[in-house]
């Protein structure tokens, strides 16, 4: 479609005839992200209040295909890049999110931490090191006064305020402790999200489905990374009255993370008197789990 043709259809916005609008919103959403800059530019120049609204709808249904097929490549290539899926989940509410000043971020936070751990350090000096930069330099911590915002459940929230839940703290963590090749990864407890520190020995054993316990300790994203046992989750478990489960003390793969965000805002917006938001958002968490699923049958 030529620019002429273009500004003729969004010439068409302000109609009155439902049938028409919605045919011509059916249109520029399917020509995707190119159109936006002229949709902002009719916005800024009108003072049509409706027509304004028609344009910000218009905007925001491109905006979520374009997060739901960048969401299903994330997939497709194995999902593997959890700092790129945690970035997209961010972008459902900030689409104009600098993701560079993110990835800058984890480098300089990657360098601190490298200048002050090395590997003939055991696990635990390890960890102990990490935390210290990660919890006490960084002051990254547990958002204890509104723990159940959905601000808490985005990346560069986390990093301008320096506070979050568990699934982000964890994912941050993670995102860093990988980057520096040290076996750090999210264990999918009910109602808590932990971390692992996996012997690295038995790392290949368990992708190959040899061994069941390759977890050194475990970690408290919300307690300043504090190290306990399986021990301490076997007693949850029988406090809480679930039983225990084999994924309750192994590694989850990326894609449970950000689940639990998509979860974390559904219950939200849902308490919030926001089902449209909620809809959209367990619109994304599905098309994520069919696709999963799709990709593990297709193996």
């Amino acid at each position: 479609m030529n620019a002429r043709e273009l500004k003729a259809l969004i010439s068409l916005l302000d109609d009155s005839d439902r049938e028409v609008f919605g045919n011509v919103r059916e249109k520029l959403v399917s020509l995707g992200p190119e159109v936006i800059p002229d949709l902002e530019s009719v916005w800024e120049g009108t003072f049509n209040t409706e027509l304004q609204q028609r344009i910000e709808e218009i905007i925001h249904h491109i905006q979520l295909g374009e997060i739901t097929l960048l969401f299903n490549e994330w997939i497709d290539q194995g999902a593997k890049d959890l700092l790129r899926g945690i970035i997209l989940v961010a972008r459902y509410q900030y689409p104009d999110l600098e993701e560079d000043k993110i990835h800058q971020f984890v480098g300089r936070l990657k360098k601190d931490i490298w200048m002050e751990i090395n590997h003939s350090q055991t696990a635990l000096e390890q960890c102990k090191v990490f935390n210290h930069v990660f919890y006490g330099i960084h002051q990254f911590a547990a958002n204890t006064t509104n723990y159940q915002a959905p601000e808490n459940n985005y990346i560069n929230k986390l990093i301008e305020s320096k506070k979050g839940n568990a699934v982000t703290l964890a994912a941050l963590y993670m995102v860093v402790a990988q980057s520096l090749e040290l076996p750090v990864y999210g264990v999918n407890l009910p109602e808590h999200f932990i971390l692992c520190w996996l012997d690295k020995s038995e790392i290949t054993r368990l992708l190959l489905g040899k061994t069941h316990t390759p977890v050194l300790f475990y970690m408290n994203p919300l307690n300043r990374g504090a190290v306990f046992s399986r021990r301490e989750i076997d007693a949850f478990l029988m406090q809480s009255k679930i039983d225990p489960r084999d994924n309750y003390y192994t590694p989850a793969p990326n894609h449970t993370l950000i689940v639990r965000m998509f979860n974390n805002l559904i219950s939200y917006y849902s308490r919030e008197g926001r089902p449209e938001k909620a809809a959209e958002l367990s619109a994304l968490k599905e098309n994520i789990l069919s696709r999963i699923e799709g990709a593990e049958n297709a193996e």
